[in-house]
């Protein structure tokens, strides 16, 4: 039982009765909380090593930082959330090489459910905050759009082709509610935008750059050695 345990110290106690002798670095950080510039350098730094992010918080900050480290070091990302009220959940994942970038995916999911019906519940922007509501569902909602993003997840570490999931991401039913015409009805959503390409400045451009900067630091140390002097004519303190 891990109730009371936090996730990350959980689900590394589960791989170790999956395979024993496993090492899992588990760490507890709030990516987008009150922490410290340079423990958070050191825990993006840590996610860059990886082979897959996962994210499973349903928060657009931690999202964003996640997506950043992929696209910066072209790593595969997966994703998901359970909506509202139990009525279903949502996958996706964006792959180098083989489609749009994280960000890309998600503005694109996003002017989708734009065009949607609203949907039946609404939920905190966050799991934490207060004066909001908080999402309700229960555990077997949970389990189903977590196994869900597990298959994913194998999916995107395989790599295979055909692969088993062709598009960038599903909006999978719990129920009949919403867009959904019963239990288990998925809707694939197929996505364009940007790629992965970083949108590094061109060498020609750092090069004027740190010209024009020099340019400045020099014109600066000029005026410092050689301060106007004041016109003699023009002596304010002089008297008729």
């Amino acid at each position: 039982m891990a109730v009371g345990m936090h996730k990350a110290k959980a689900v590394k106690e589960a791989l170790s009765y999956i395979a024993p002798g496993i090492e899992v670095d588990a760490r507890v950080h709030r990516l987008a909380g009150q922490e410290s510039s340079s423990v958070a350098a050191k825990v993006l730094k840590a996610l860059a090593s990886c082979h897959l992010i996962i994210d499973a918080t349903a928060d657009s900050d931690v999202f964003l930082r996640l997506a950043a480290v992929a696209q910066r070091h072209t790593i595969s990302m997966c994703w998901g959330e359970v909506f509202a009220g139990g009525v279903g959940g949502l996958i996706a994942r964006a792959r180098p090489g083989t489609g749009p970038n994280p960000v890309a995916v998600r503005a694109g999911i996003l002017n989708y459910l734009q065009g949607l019906p609203p949907a039946p519940f609404t939920r905190a922007e966050r799991y934490d905050v207060d004066e909001q509501e908080p999402i309700v569902v229960d555990d077997a909602d949970v389990s189903q759009i977590a196994s869900a993003i597990a298959r994913l997840a194998l999916d995107t570490l395989v790599d295979r082709e055909p692969t088993a999931f062709p598009h960038h991401a599903y909006l999978i039913g719990l129920r009949k509610d919403w867009i959904f015409s019963g239990a288990f009805d998925t809707q694939p959503i197929e996505i364009g935008g940007a790629g992965w390409e970083n949108a590094a400045p061109r060498q020609e451009d750092l090069d004027a750059a740190i010209a024009n900067l020099a340019a400045i630091l020099k014109d600066t140390a000029d005026d410092n050695a050689h301060p106007p002097t004041a016109d003699p004519g023009q002596n304010s303190n002089s008297v008729a």
